[in-house]
């Protein structure tokens, strides 16, 4: 849905929010913080989350659909 030609910052923004949260949610599992930024980033490379990529490309979707259109077209002329 959201990985659409175009979108890709808005992905990237997401994949920061995602990693903020997860960064808030693993140090509440004890009384004291469990990583610092530091000790987080080796985490996330040892474990690294899907990075955003684009799915559709809108653009050749409507030259898909262009050319089956003009291909109907052409056989209703007939």
């Amino acid at each position: 849905y959201y990985g659409v030609t175009d979108n890709y910052r808005a992905l990237e923004r997401f994949l920061v929010a995602v990693k903020r949260l997860l960064f808030k949610w693993l140090n509440r599992r004890s009384q004291r913080s469990t990583f610092d930024w530091q000790k987080f980033d080796l985490f996330t490379a040892k474990w690294p989350l899907v990075s955003p990529r684009i799915r559709v490309n809108v653009y050749s979707f409507d030259a898909a659909l262009l050319a089956v259109c003009n291909g109907v077209m052409k056989s209703r002329v007939r």
